[in-house]
């Protein structure tokens, strides 16, 4: 099993539990400006780091509908599915990019019940440094 397209969103939860006050958690456009939700979410909770969020939400559609609509949805433009990996306990653990920030996806089945609980992850893309001006001539320097 490869979990590589998941190691980035570890390391950066393992670097934000080591500070001593809480982190300013990323607002959803920040983190997950185009999250796609299954049919009826239900929100269960929120949590994060500086530089990630993530949304858990349960929906009434088992674990296989569930993994359908995300194969489908990820499955096609402007997305693409990097990655659709079994996990431990019945679960699936997508990954997907596109024009913005990743997105980690994992599906579990409900517990004790029929659904699913879907965890969407994602991370701040940090924004390039602007290029210096190459516009203006070098001041000569004295030798």
């Amino acid at each position: 099993m490869n979990l590589r397209p998941l190691l980035p969103l570890a390391l950066v939860l393992v670097a934000a539990s080591c500070r001593d006050e809480p982190p300013k958690i990323p607002r959803i456009n920040e983190a997950l400006p185009h999250m796609p939700l299954p049919p009826d979410p239900g929100f269960v909770s929120k949590s994060g780091s500086a530089d990630a969020l993530q949304i858990v939400v349960r929906t009434p559609l088992t674990p296989a509908q569930t993994l359908a609509f995300y194969r489908d949805t990820l499955g096609k433009a402007p997305w693409h599915l990097v990655s659709d990996q079994a996990i431990p306990d019945s679960g699936r653990a997508l990954y997907a990019e596109r024009d913005g920030p990743p997105l980690w996806v994992t599906i579990q089945p409900l517990p004790g019940g029929t659904g699913s609980i879907v965890s969407l992850s994602g991370a701040v893309l940090k924004k390039p440094a602007a290029a210096p001006d190459t516009t203006k001539p070098k001041a000569a320097t004295p030798h």
